[in-house]
């Protein structure tokens, strides 16, 4: 089969005609095919899209503006799934390598999105916890650890100290059912993590034993309760408000941001639905339209001034 032009109009055209004469689709739902790709294949064109130029973020980013013009859950859903009818048609034509539509759940409106840290946020909190002492050099580890591995309070606090691997990067984590994941962390973390493993946790445990990686003064395996306790002290130490689980949304977040692919990303979360991982596509977005409101809000005002 020859390769279609690489244009909207080209590939739509083939595409109703498919559904039309292949598929035996009523005329009736061709044109609701029609009125859910037509405005998906112009806002790409204005955006300097074509085609096979299309990816995930561009898609999720697209379904993010017209849910905030259209509220209605159900016609979210019908646009969905005439993107994933024309996926289905893209990969068969060689212009998609995979159906992007396909890896993106269907919309919720009932379902809140989690609360990230912005970047600064980050580091007010991580910059403010004190330092000046053994307990302080474990707490800065520990929140390093818990946002550069996105980690669950539970996760950190079973952490052992030999699945720590600072030459490597990398630390080995029991997830929910007991499931391992490996995880790697970054240098700031593995700074932290080296002074508290090699300095710090030995002037707290003295002469006791405890495989567990982040202990509390008496040498005892730190709880969930306790990190929390910390996380409290710090939140009020700094003013940045959330809760220990933040941290994790915050890991999820930044890295779709920067360019993640979302698969990586759910194994590193050790979660084992894709749709889980999809909240923070969700997340992202939203921080990507407010931002494209301001810019241009901003331009357009310059442009005013200008006149």
């Amino acid at each position: 089969m020859n390769a279609l032009p690489d244009r909207f109009d080209s590939l739509l055209s083939s595409f109703y005609a498919e559904l039309r004469g292949q598929l035996r689709k009523a005329r009736s739902t061709v044109e609701t095919y029609r009125y859910a790709l037509d405005p998906f294949a112009a806002w790409c064109t204005e955006a300097g899209l074509s085609p096979s130029a299309v990816a995930l973020r561009d898609i999720q980013l697209y379904l993010t503006a017209r849910q905030t013009r259209c509220r209605g859950e159900g016609t979210g859903a019908k646009v969905l799934s005439a993107l994933r009818g024309f996926g289905d048609f893209l990969v068969r034509r060689g212009v998609w390598p995979e159906n992007y539509a396909k890896l993106l759940d269907r919309p919720n409106a009932g379902r809140r999105l989690p609360k990230a840290f912005q970047h600064e946020e980050i580091e007010r909190f991580l910059g403010g916890i004190k330092t000046g002492t053994p307990l302080g050099v474990r707490d800065r580890a520990l929140f390093e650890v818990i946002y550069s591995c996105g980690l669950r309070a539970s996760e950190a606090a079973g952490l052992l100290l030999l699945n720590v691997h600072l030459d490597e990067g990398v630390l080995i984590v029991a997830g929910k059912g007991g499931k391992q994941r490996m995880v790697p962390f970054g240098g700031e973390a593995r700074s932290w993590l080296a002074e508290w493993i090699n300095h710090s946790r030995p002037a707290v445990m003295g002469n006791r034993i405890e495989g567990t990686l982040f202990v509390n003064y008496r040498g005892k395996p730190l709880s969930r309760k306790g990190i929390w306790k910390r996380f409290q002290d710090i939140e009020a130490l700094t003013g940045v408000t959330g809760k220990v689980h933040t941290l994790r949304h915050s890991f999820a977040t930044h890295l779709l941001a920067g360019g993640a692919d979302i698969r990586s990303v759910q194994e590193l979360l050790g979660h084992s639905d894709l749709a889980t991982t999809q909240i923070y596509t969700r997340i992202q977005n939203q921080q990507l339209l407010d931002a494209h409101r301001r810019y241009f809000r901003k331009e357009k005002t310059e442009a005013v001034h200008e006149k």
